[in-house]
Parts: structure tokens; C-alpha cells; sequence
């Protein structure tokens, strides 16, 4: 598999449903108006066990392996949204966990390979 940069680089990742979730909550709640929120989560994980967890979940047999490549001269090394705000004000956070939402993802991805759509 390969890696831009180190794979050190960290990101959180937010699934779809909260952040359909956390809007709705925003656009209903009286302290929502006329605000700003970052909708999603603060729980990061870096790119090299991003990719051994997808690499776990997707049961190949082979064993990981990683190849490095050059990533982009300015990157962003860590990058983890301040989600206080929103659970401060209108009491939302959000609650899929990363490995459901991964899961639920390549469920999908291989449904869609069996139907020949990949």
C-alpha cells in the first residue's frame, strides 16, 4: 500500500450520518443561530494505522506492507477540528465510531464489486 509522506500525519474522520446529525441539531437549536460550528470529531489517527485498520478489515491474506511516497511539500501534519463549541452550546457530539463507519464502508464497496459496479 502506498503512503504519501510518513504515514505520522494525522486526521480525524467524521461519518456522514453525524455530520447530517449535527447540522440538523444546529439548524433546530435556539443557541444555533447566527453561529459557527465545526461539525465532526476531535479523535485523530494517523495515516499509517488508518491504513493497517482498512487493511484488517478488508481480511487480505497478504501481510501489510507500506511504500512511502514523497507527499506534498506543505502538508499539514496534524489536523484535529476544535468540536467544543458545539457540544458546549447545543450538547452535540458526534457517535459513530471510526471502525463502524470503516466497517460499514467496505461492507458497501464490496456489495457494490459483486454487482459489477467497481
Amino acid at each position: 500500500m502506498e503512503l504519501l509522506g510518513d504515514g505520522q500525519q494525522t486526521r480525524c474522520f467524521t461519518h456522514v450520518s453525524d455530520v447530517a446529525s449535527g447540522i440538523i441539531a444546529v439548524a433546530l437549536h435556539p443557541k444555533g443561530e447566527n453561529q459557527d460550528f465545526n461539525i465532526g470529531t476531535d479523535r485523530e489517527i494517523k495515516m499509517i494505522d488508518l491504513a493497517k485498520k482498512i487493511w484488517g478489515l478488508m481480511e487480505i491474506a497478504k501481510p501489510f506492507k507500506t511504500q512511502f511516497v514523497k507527499g506534498f511539500q506543505f502538508d499539514i501534519r496534524k489536523r484535529i477540528p476544535n468540536v467544543q463549541k458545539v457540544k458546549k452550546m447545543i450538547n452535540w457530539q458526534s457517535k459513530v465510531k471510526l471502525e463502524d463507519g470503516l466497517k460499514e464502508v467496505i461492507t458497501w464497496l464490496k456489495e457494490q464489486k459483486v454487482k459489477g459496479k467497481f
